[in-house]
């Protein structure tokens, strides 16, 4: 059984051997899994909750790279489909120590979890888990943007809404605020930092408030 599903972006993350350098002057990169659906599926496999991934990735070395770092972790990867023209999406990330660390995405014109559809996965099943975690992300882009609303409607447990605002991925930024709107409508919990809370200028009832350093607020 499922303790909780993650919908939404996974990719690769390349993050540099050498600290402190900008991208165009880096050598060497060390790869990891990223993107939200990738990150939080791991970090609650990482506390043991039974956790499960709903995305895509492509047919080549780097979707088979994520697929096999996820069940490694223990990451339930059913619903993890294959997409078969797109390419697995690379984000490049550069590090200058403490709080700043620079992405790069390259999603144009469109990437794998974006083709998400809902016969990626078993509706009925994402639908009973106690826990569903969806990204805004997801909505940049269709077919994601019903897939991941009807999701959410559906969802009978508790329903988590990271706004997870990039303006960069977006080709109409000005659509976020409604769109966000109509997820946390389903949502029982809404989570963003104050840049995001503000684009998406959303009412909900419960809301966690990232805030860096200062940690966080309900």
């Amino acid at each position: 059984m499922i303790d909780a599903v993650v919908l939404g972006r996974v990719g690769i993350d390349l993050y540099p051997d050498e600290i402190e350098t900008p991208l165009q002057d880096v050598r060497g990169y060390t790869r990891f899994v990223g993107g939200f659906a990738g990150n939080v599926s791991t970090g609650l496999a990482r506390l043991g909750v039974r956790a499960a991934i709903v995305s895509r990735v492509g047919a080549e070395a780097h979707g088979a790279f994520v697929r096999e770092w996820l069940e490694a972790e223990g990451v339930d990867t059913r619903f993890l489909a294959v997409d078969p023209y797109w390419p697995t999406p690379p984000t490049f990330c550069e590090v200058w120590p403490p709080d700043r660390f620079p992405i790069t995405f390259y999603r144009r014109p469109t990437a794998p979890d974006w083709q998400l559809s809902p016969g990626d996965f078993d509706a009925e099943e994402v639908a009973a888990a106690p826990l569903l975690y969806a990204t805004g992300t997801a909505l940049a882009q269709s077919p994601s943007r019903e897939t991941t609303l009807a999701a959410m409607r559906a969802h009978r447990g508790t329903t988590i809404f990271d706004l997870d605002w990039r303006p960069s991925l977006w080709d109409e930024p000005a659509t976020f605020p409604a769109l966000a709107a109509e997820a946390a409508a389903a949502a029982d919990v809404v989570i963003g930092n104050e840049e995001e809370v503000d684009a998406a200028g959303v009412d909900v009832p419960t809301l966690v408030l990232k805030r860096g350093e200062r940690g966080a607020t309900v």
